[in-house]
């Protein structure tokens, strides 16, 4: 009879722990119910980066994300029920590894945008924030240099993403 109970409740626990860790999924966590089409004007280059993409790279990976991993679906400006409207305000590409007087090692991509977001329906702003993310890579090397300023865009639009569709 303790077997018995013991293995019930091990079949239990494991089940638990399997169901789990399932795929997580962000499809509508903190997104009000009202709102099921978001429009994602591309965003504006105000940093004077003189990176031709930054703009557009850093749109379709946002708008990649919206729409893949969350209950969004992409509407115009006429159907939205909301919009995210984002500009990039900063953009540096600086030494910041210095090794003891030596020349530097490494640069660091940094990139700052600012966003809004709108509930279209309600005629109200949601959040308003700026957002911040970096990524190196080692000096010289141009195919790391592009790599680190798709990581660094990644990274933004991780954490802009990570903030439509939570509570913090």
């Amino acid at each position: 009879m303790k077997t018995k109970s013991f293995t019930l409740f091990f079949i239990g626990i494991l089940f638990l722990a399997i169901n789990g860790c399932g795929i997580y999924s962000f499809t509508g966590a903190s997104i009000p119910p009202h709102l099921k089409r978001i429009h994602i004007p591309n965003f504006q280059d105000k940093s004077s980066s003189g990176i031709l993409t930054l703009k557009e790279d850093l749109t379709e990976e946002l708008t990649t994300k919206i729409i893949t991993q969350s209950s969004f679906e992409l509407g115009t400006q006429q159907q939205a029920d909301c919009r995210l409207e984002g500009s990039v305000v900063m953009y540096t590409n600086q030494p910041y590894i210095i090794s003891q007087g030596q020349a530097t090692g490494s640069n660091r991509i940094t990139i700052r945008v600012s966003v809004v977001y709108r509930d279209l329906i309600k005629k109200e702003t949601i959040w308003e924030q700026n957002f911040e993310n970096w990524a190196e890579y080692s000096i010289g090397d141009r195919t790391a240099e592009q790599e680190s300023l798709k990581e660094a865009v990644t990274k933004l639009s991780d954490d802009i993403f990570s903030k439509i569709v939570s509570n913090w």
